[in-house]
């Protein structure tokens, strides 16, 4: 494949988000709607897969485990998971939550954003989680860098910045500060609503002051003593001049409706369209 090849293939925004929303709605079902509740303990990029029209659904549910809907929990003496993908809770703990699947999330929703790895090697010694690298990004105020710079059109920055927002809440160290897979799903809708919402010209007329011209007195009262420019126009006092002028700015129109995506089988891991 070459160069112009591959940028035609990269996902734009829009279609992202779809991709995010379409894994969050898998995994709050496994939450909360499947009878009894699952926590899937494996989820990252390649377990996410595409269909060719770019719909996605869960896979490799190997790891998965059933646990009861009062205690919130499950329990393993062996931690498991990929790395950087798993709730540092965890480690301590040994006991995964629902919420341990939502940190998953997070890193695969900032994945998603960035389209960079999830640990990176800063030196020889150490290497950087994508979480701190957002982190570092975002106290620098520098959040269109945090884009994926290949991704192509222009995106909506409040789309853009309540996503990076949902998925550092995803990525908190504590499971109490993040959401659930319902919250996560509306927050993502909600963001893809705001990207799709379609623009419309809106035409507002503005008046401007200016000073433009010599008044009517120009030329009156001269001394012979003035520089050759008063001779000519006289002691010229600038007037105001009232212009109302019409423009053309565009606006977003009120978002569509959103439907729930139809389920269609799938081919291709999540990541041979991120890299």
């Amino acid at each position: 494949m070459d160069v112009d090849d591959k940028k035609a293939n990269i996902l734009t925004w829009g279609s992202r988000l779809q991709i995010a929303i379409d894994a969050a709605q898998g995994l709050e079902y496994l939450h909360h709607g499947s009878k009894p509740p699952i926590v899937h303990r494996d989820v990252k990029c390649t377990n996410i897969l595409l269909s060719e029209n770019f719909q996605s659904k869960l896979a490799d549910f190997g790891m998965s485990k059933i646990f009861p809907a009062d205690a919130g929990s499950h329990v393993s003496t062996v931690v498991v998971g990929t790395q950087g993908y798993v709730d540092p809770e965890y480690y301590l703990s040994n006991r995964w939550t629902e919420k341990s699947d939502v940190y998953s999330f997070g890193v695969v929703l900032l994945r998603i954003i960035t389209g960079r790895p999830v640990m990176e090697r800063s030196n020889v010694m150490t290497q950087t989680h994508l979480s701190r690298w957002v982190s570092s990004m975002l106290a620098n105020g520098d959040i269109r860098n945090i884009v994926d710079p290949r991704m192509p059109g222009n995106l909506d920055v409040n789309s853009v910045w309540k996503a990076i927002e949902i998925a550092m809440f995803c990525v908190s160290p504590t499971s109490v500060r993040r959401p659930n897979m319902s919250q996560v799903e509306g927050k993502l809708k909600e963001c893809l609503q705001t990207e799709m919402a379609p623009m419309e010209m809106v035409n507002m007329d503005l008046t401007t002051e200016v000073e433009l011209y010599p008044s009517a007195s120009a030329g009156q009262g001269l001394t012979g003593d003035e520089d050759p420019v008063t001779r000519c126009m006289g002691p010229i006092r600038w007037d105001v001049l009232k212009l109302t002028h019409t423009v053309q700015v565009t606006k977003k129109a009120t978002p569509p409706e959103m439907h729930s995506p139809a389920q269609l089988h799938t081919s291709s891991a999540m990541t041979d369209v991120l890299e």
